[in-house]
């Protein structure tokens, strides 16, 4: 299923951003898997299409890759992609400095994919979504101990949604 995604963009995107530099360095990682979902962009910007662009276009060719990334008058013309491409080069040349064995790569890969958990909060119907994003991002509130225990409960059962509603009831 599709989700939005209204705190943690930049979180999302990095994560995906490593998932692609372990994937060039090697595709054996269950890291990897994170970049598409059904043959598509696991993520995808509602109202940044050219960063969407440039994400598909990175796994749609090697050699485009290479070509997007050093292409600066491309970079620069797209102002939501000069950190993008930073990122990029940062995270590859950070990769490289560890200067990991192949199978060290893979298993550094599956130790991300494993370890890092999505916590999701579902809102109600009818929550102004744009009045959310503000007040969490104004106010910097951080998640409540109660919705990470939620979250860690949840994630041991079966019935999910029907738990979901009884704890938000409660």
């Amino acid at each position: 299923t599709n989700a939005e995604l209204i705190d943690g963009q930049q979180r999302f995107t990095t994560l995906w951003l490593v998932a692609f530099v372990i994937n060039n360095l090697s595709k054996d990682s269950s890291l990897t898997s994170f970049l598409k979902k059904n043959e598509n962009l696991r993520l995808s910007f509602e109202i940044r299409k050219e960063v969407e662009g440039f994400l598909i276009s990175l796994l749609d060719d090697e050699k485009s890759q290479n070509k997007k990334l050093q292409d600066e008058q491309y970079i620069n013309k797209q102002p939501y992609l000069k950190n993008i491409a930073r990122a990029l080069v940062f995270i590859d040349g950070y990769i490289k400095q560890l200067a990991l064995s192949p199978s060290e790569l893979k298993d550094f890969g599956d130790f991300i994919y494993r370890q890092v958990h999505l916590i999701k909060n579902t809102t109600p119907k009818n929550t102004d979504l744009n009045k959310l994003f503000s007040t969490i991002n104004n106010a910097g509130i951080q998640l409540e101990q109660t919705d990470i225990v939620k979250a860690n409960l949840l994630s041991l059962i079966d019935e999910k949604v029907q738990y979901g509603k009884i704890w938000d009831t409660c």
